[in-house]
């Protein structure tokens, strides 16, 4: 066998292999399974009091993350939600997504600060040229737990968002009964409460 058809052979075996991984890949993740997608009302968005949970409470389900690292600083009172990303559940009822925030009226300080976190003007990628009217955006990737609200009863004294955000949320059931994690947040009087977290009060972000 000549060096070029040696070279086109070994090249077309890699892309074969290459491919192979990438389409086992797909199927794995979308293809072979079931996937359900539902729209999710996002109406109160929560931190853990020690930083460390991101609560999204919707009528049927609440998504506990881990809270990034932008949510426990003093950014924290200019930050609101510019988007949401669609979310995908799979059958374990383990989480990914993610939402894109925005800063508002930042000093020269906080706009520093907010830099070193990560946050880029608006119309450079990975943001549209639609996102402009939002200055300076972070992009934040979440992962954690959705729980089904079975059983569970807000507070009245709660205060929702401003506004309430449509959320794309894609189910793998994985063919079977999708996983139905009952909510670990309790109510003691008005206060809302994690458990997991040493029982610390969850604080709403009432202005994004």
């Amino acid at each position: 066998m000549g060096r070029r058809h040696f070279i086109i052979v070994s090249l077309g075996i890699l892309v074969a292999t290459v491919s192979g991984c990438m389409t086992n890949a797909l199927v794995d993740y979308a293809s072979s399974r079931n996937i359900v997608k539902y729209e999710e009302s996002v109406n109160q968005i929560y931190i853990s009091e020690n930083g460390k949970k991101l609560v999204f409470i919707g009528p049927k389900h609440h998504y506990i993350f881990d809270a990034p690292e932008v949510l426990t600083s003093p950014l924290l009172k200019r930050l609101h939600v510019a988007h949401f990303w669609d979310f995908e559940v799979n059958a374990q009822g383990q989480a990914r997504g993610g939402v894109v925030l925005y800063i508002t009226e930042p000093t020269p300080e906080e706009m520093q600060e907010a830099i070193a976190l990560g946050f880029q003007k608006a119309g450079t990628p990975p943001f549209s040229l639609h996102d402009e009217n939002f200055g300076y955006l972070l992009d934040i990737k979440l992962n954690g737990i959705r729980y089904s609200t079975d059983g569970f009863k807000m507070p009245t004294s709660t205060v929702q968002l401003k506004a309430t955000y449509k959320v794309t949320v894609r189910e793998d059931t994985g063919g079977n009964q999708a996983a139905r994690l009952l909510t670990p947040l309790t109510v003691v009087g008005d206060v809302l409460l994690l458990p997991a977290e040493a029982a610390q009060m969850l604080l709403i972000l009432s202005k994004m």
